[in-house]
């Protein structure tokens, strides 16, 4: 019996002992890719589907119809110079495929606003605390020699009041990479 209890106590200390050296593992490993990225949020799930194309095969239009795009640039009250009035070819957009609640986005830092381009998904800081919000570019112009963006996400028909006039120090960074469905897990852990 006490042969038993010995080689029960050896495997829970092996086990505790694997679980540890994976820990410490994921723990190196997030440490690495954080630096790697230039961000402390490398890699984030979604929680909505305001980037998801499903349903909404229009999402193209404020970028690439000119009088659309003044339509909805001239609500927010940004002026209609030729750069912001441009249109643009969505097929060369980053991540133009979207993404649906429970992907897994990973997220580059950017160390300047001319990094940042029409079209580009980016993470802006939510306000008061909130929840990060992850929309693309809509337009980028200067207000009192200021650079700001509006952004919208692609499944919204119009920009939410918190994207209207994002400045430069409110973004986290940029969306490189969609993996589907793994974000799934830290979802239902987190309750959203």
């Amino acid at each position: 019996m006490a042969g038993h209890k010995r080689k029960r106590s050896s495997k829970i200390k092996n086990l505790l002992g694997t679980v540890l050296s994976l820990l410490l593992v994921y723990s190196f490993m997030v440490s690495f890719a954080t630096l790697a990225a230039g961000t402390t949020s490398f890699w984030m799930s979604v929680v909505s589907d305001s980037m998801s194309h499903k349903d909404n095969p229009n999402w193209r239009v404020y970028f690439e119809n000119r009088e659309e795009r003044r339509w909805l640039l001239s609500k927010y009250g940004i002026p209609l110079t030729e750069d912001v009035l441009r249109t643009y070819d969505t097929s060369k957009f980053p991540v133009k495929e979207g993404f649906q609640r429970g992907d897994l986005i990973i997220v580059k830092g950017v160390s300047s606003i001319s990094e940042i381009s029409v079209g580009d998904v980016i993470v802006m800081r939510g306000k008061n605390g909130g929840l990060p919000m992850t929309h693309r570019v809509l337009a980028i112009w200067q207000k009192d020699g200021e650079i700001r963006l509006i952004t919208k996400g692609d499944h919204n028909p119009f920009p939410l009041p918190q994207e209207r006039e994002i400045q430069p120090e409110d973004i986290i960074g940029k969306v490189v990479y969609v993996v589907p469905k793994l974000g799934w897990p830290s979802i239902i852990v987190q309750g959203r």
